[in-house]
């Protein structure tokens, strides 16, 4: 269970990872002026990454997903250079950059070591329990206008999207097939309800859209008969009932469901559909090569518009790579498809669904390059999807690129 680590079998570097990991939850706090905690805990990973492969001569080695998200940025900077005629030095390719090799360190040391993963991701969830608490009794928090809560300086988006992982951490624990003992279900139990009351304070819908998911998948669970369906039945029905008392009672989260509330609202996604069809009519510019960032950037501007990208990544690979761009994306899903259908194992099957649900709402509804919890989320479910299916091992061994 999430709770029942040992301390001592904590290696070094697994403390440090994690430490990244928590620092995710307090990215607004600044040690050195315009370097936030978690950048500044990447830069001396990638430093220790560097001396790891020049002195121990390790040789990394990345999944084929990995290796297409990389060739995925590489075409995106070459386009911008060679086609497009544009600089690359802004935040977007430099965000996006340095976070894509944070994706591929964490990838690559989650795979050396899959018990230093899961210490990670349990360290994580840990600390997102302790915030989440923090948020329920109202320390550190700041709650605008809108009443929806910000904790430190992170805005509603970002606070959210770092407790949602969290929580899909914990459901997980109830579908597998070993499961903990009472105390520890009573202790993940109560730590979901924390994390699931924080989420819901944020008034961020795309939560609420993916523990509904999450509860989906449970459901689909408790027609296994390989695990045991009272502790799922349980959780379900818990949290079931805390989201809808926790929506309806919550008016800022209530008020953003209802149709009356013109332009920020269920039905118009909070403004994101015009966002969408700004990038699909830059994709129609040019179709197979996009207009690249800047000027995509240029062609909204020309609209009159105030310029954002689309919070949705297939629209903005759409804008920016065209047609090229999106077949390299949609061959990170296809591996990603095929190594889940792979498992012959229906509770390893489901783990893996609940993971993808808030990968699959990060980068549909927010701009990901710089939002660091969905790269550390991408790390972990590569490694845990390609180490969890069921191919031979002669399989494993070519499925992977030697760098």
């Amino acid at each position: 269970m999430i709770f029942m680590i040992n301390p001592f079998s904590i290696k070094p570097r697994t403390i440090f990872l994690g430490g990244y990991a928590v620092s995710l939850l307090f990215s607004s706090i600044q040690l050195l002026p315009g370097f936030s905690l978690p950048f500044l805990l990447a830069s001396l990973l990638f430093l220790y990454k560097t001396y790891d492969i020049i002195i121990n001569n390790h040789i990394v080695k990345l999944q084929y997903e990995g290796t297409l998200i990389a060739a995925l940025y590489f075409y995106l900077i070459t386009a911008e250079i060679f086609f497009h005629n544009a600089s690359i030095y802004n935040n977007y390719f430099i965000s996006l950059g340095l976070n894509c090799v944070m994706m591929l360190i964490l990838a690559d040391e989650f795979r050396r070591d899959p018990t230093a993963r899961s210490q990670v991701m349990h360290t994580y969830v840990s600390a997102s329990v302790v915030v989440s608490i923090l948020i329920s009794l109202g320390i550190m928090t700041l709650v605008p206008e809108t009443g929806r809560v910000t904790f430190l300086g992170l805005n509603q988006n970002e606070l959210a999207s770092v407790l949602l992982v969290a929580y899909c951490g914990i459901s997980v624990e109830f579908i597998r097939d070993n499961p903990a003992p009472i105390a520890a279900q009573s202790i993940g139990l109560f730590s979901a309800i924390a994390i699931l009351n924080a989420m819901l304070s944020t008034g961020t819908r795309f939560t609420l859209v993916a523990v509904i998911a999450v509860m989906l998948v449970l459901a689909v669970a408790l027609l296994s008969d390989r695990c045991k369906s009272r502790r799922k039945l349980i959780y379900i029905s818990i949290n079931a009932v805390f989201i809808i008392c926790k929506t309806l009672g919550f008016s800022p989260m209530y008020d953003r469901l209802l149709p009356s509330n013109i332009g920020n609202n269920l039905t118009d996604l909070g403004g994101r559909l015009d966002l969408w069809s700004d990038a699909f009519d830059a994709f129609r510019e040019s179709s197979l090569i996009g207009l690249g960032y800047n000027g995509y950037k240029e062609f909204v501007l020309a609209r009159e518009r105030f310029f954002e990208l689309p919070h949705n990544l297939f629209f903005e690979i759409l804008a920016v790579s065209g047609i090229t761009g999106i077949i390299i994306l949609l061959m990170v899903g296809l591996f990603i498809c095929i190594r889940s259908a792979a498992s012959s194992n229906r509770a390893v099957r489901l783990e893996v669904l609940i993971w993808g649900i808030p990968l699959f709402i990060l980068l549909s509804m927010i701009n990901i390059y710089h939002t660091k919890i969905f790269w550390l989320l991408l790390a972990y479910f590569i490694t845990i999807n390609f180490s969890m299916n069921s191919h031979t091992q002669n399989f494993r061994k070519n499925s992977a690129v030697t760098l």
